[in-house]
């Protein structure tokens, strides 16, 4: 079985092709003038889109407000929800939910690796 730091390695290496290959393919389209003229147009009309949505966010201040703090709110009950399910899991305990039309949901777990400061 391959070690954990084996695999990193690994991992690296290929997120560094990773990075080289995607440069080369945006070097080549930067240098075609139809793709560059394509992307001057979607940009106007990107910028005319968020203009529109700009200004149908200014008319519905309100509601937008109310979205945010429901957004907000969903983020804190979810993290709360995680540290109640891992807690009971810490205690031996299963941890059961189920939705409003019977479907049960378990707990899934992950590790992610973050890089020391």
């Amino acid at each position: 079985m391959k070690s954990a730091q084996e695999i990193f390695d690994r991992m690296q290496e290929v997120k560094v092709e990773q990075r080289e290959l995607r440069r080369a393919y945006k070097d080549t389209l930067d240098n075609m003038t139809d793709y560059r003229e394509l992307v001057d147009q979607y940009n106007k009309a990107r910028d005319k889109k968020l203009s529109i949505e700009h200004k149908v966010k200014q008319d519905s201040a309100n509601e937008f407000a109310k979205l945010e703090t429901m957004k907000m709110n969903l983020k804190s009950d979810q993290e709360m929800l995680s540290d109640i399910a891992l807690t009971t899991m810490m205690k031996g305990e299963q941890v059961e939910i189920t939705d409003q039309h019977q479907n049960e949901y378990e707990p899934v777990f992950s590790v992610k690796f973050k890089k020391r400061t």
